[in-house]
């Protein structure tokens, strides 16, 4: 690697070859700086012991993760309070296997709930949530080696390094090492992530696929300042093999229209398809009402609800199935769904100072882009800057006739539930707080004789659009 570099003509002042003012440069030189770091973390209380396989963790793992990053931990090892964290550590291992880090992976345990938040030197301001977008983390493997975030943390910050540029794979890397900055007492860095070069599948270069590495295209016969100018067409320069193309731009996607129009199921796929994170803004609301009948508080108090929703943890986590929505730690996604929850829901949006509360919360949840939302306000209130709003509308009886058919209901009671959807569109309409209404740079879609495949269709080619237009 270091003798492709130097024909790259990258040049550097310190390193394992030159020496320097923080040698040594190899991490296996560095152990004890390493173990150090490790007995602090332990002794504060931020990590335990972890017996779970990688095997054990992909197969128990309920929610999709990029290739190249780690599952969301389940938590079967995981004690149980972080403050006593240490002292239950001891007390299930005994002192003699807590001496060292050999044998056992050791996890980072990471504060629930908790939002990351930094701002990226090229990618701009970022939010990740702790335990939804990332779980508990490895910070020493059982074969007695210190794990990479453990490692680049600890070497940063002994070598008083104040940028690091890296792939943007290793975005949410940065918010795990952010946590063990902050845990180990040190001021974090400043980050660079680069935009990943892709073939025209959008898969990464990389060796596991047998990417072009600078090697590759030096036997090819590419110069370096072919390489470094990025002028020349890898399809001419090696025929079997595609030319490379950037990374497509993350865009923020906003979904509104009333309801039965076909929203929530066409921004969980659109999500899917994409590699994007859906933000159900709806669910927030439904667990919302769900939490104010479970604590018998009168939809009409709005002093109340917000008290409840300032109090409350509700997350949304993405599986493969779509998203599980979880309130207070436990998973409410089918009773939420309920009808009682759902006139709920309506009932409570309508309150200025819920939706204030609620939007704050999106938005925070939705920075950095790579993310579909979907409600009534999302494109007007919620992200008025967004790079593509939709207003998702079909013809009232069609709406009403989907509805009926997603419940599995007849007779009295679909009349019923055809009413209630009446007058939760009459709400939505007319009510002072962000009333429902399609923004002025929104793409209108009437979904009435459409298929969902070909209002999917439509949208997608709208989403190819947005990401060819360059940006300043």
């Amino acid at each position: 690697m270091l003798e492709d570099l130097r024909w790259l003509g990258i040049r550097w002042d310190e390193g394992p070859d030159c020496g320097g003012p923080y040698a040594p440069y190899t991490q296996s030189e560095r152990r004890e700086h390493y173990l150090e770091a490790w007995r602090r973390l332990r002794d504060s209380g931020w990590i335990y012991p972890c017996t779970c396989s990688r095997k054990d963790v992909a197969q128990a793992a309920g929610a999709p993760n990029d290739a190249d990053d780690e599952p969301l931990y389940s938590g079967k090892c995981r004690p149980e309070k972080s403050p006593l964290l240490a002292q239950q550590t001891r007390e299930k291992w005994g002192t003699q296997r807590f001496e060292a880090p050999a044998g056992l992976n050791w996890r980072f345990r990471v504060p629930d709930g908790e939002i990351i938040r930094f701002t990226d030197l090229h990618l701009g301001p970022q939010c990740m949530t702790a335990g939804r977008d990332f779980g508990d983390f490895i910070v020493w493997r059982r074969d007695d080696v210190p794990a990479y975030q453990l490692a680049v943390v600890v070497d940063d910050a002994a070598m008083h390094i104040t940028e690091v540029v890296r792939g943007a794979d290793l975005l949410k890397s940065t918010a795990r090492q952010i946590l063990l900055y902050r845990a180990l007492g040190i001021t974090p860095t400043d980050f660079y992530h680069c935009d990943l070069v892709r073939d025209e599948a959008g898969v990464r270069l990389a060796k596991r696929h047998d990417g072009l590495s600078i090697r590759k295209l030096r036997q090819m016969g590419c110069t370096p300042e072919q390489v470094r100018a990025g002028v020349y067409n890898l399809a001419s320069a090696m025929n079997d093999h595609p030319s490379v193309t950037p990374a497509p731009r993350k865009l923020i996607i906003a979904i509104d229209g009333p309801a039965g129009a076909g929203k929530s199921t066409l921004a969980s796929r659109l999500a899917r398809k994409l590699g994007y994170v859906n933000l159900e803004s709806g669910a927030m609301y439904r667990a919302l009402a769900l939490l104010a009948i479970e604590k018998d508080a009168s939809f009409d108090d709005e002093a109340a609800l917000v008290r409840l929703a300032e109090g409350a943890s509700i997350q949304l986590e993405p599986t493969i199935g779509g998203n599980r929505t979880l309130l207070d730690g436990v998973d409410v996604s089918s009773r939420i769904r309920e009808r009682d929850v759902t006139e709920g829901a309506s009932r409570v949006s309508v309150h200025p100072k819920v939706r204030e509360w609620m939007v704050a919360q999106q938005r925070a949840m939705g920075v950095g882009g790579g993310v579909v939302m979907e409600g009534r306000d999302i494109g007007t209130k919620v992200f008025p800057d967004a790079d593509l709003k939709i207003f998702l509308d079909a013809d009232p009886v069609v709406r009403e006739q989907r509805r009926m058919a997603q419940q599995k209901i007849t007779g009295e009671v679909a009349a019923s539930v055809a009413a209630e959807l009446r007058e939760r569109d009459r709400r939505d309409r007319m009510r002072a707080a962000s009333p429902l209404e399609a923004s002025a740079d929104a793409v209108t879609i009437d979904s009435t004789s459409m298929s969902e495949e070909e209002v999917l269709a439509r949208i997608e080619e709208l989403v190819k659009r947005k990401q060819s237009v360059k940006v300043s």
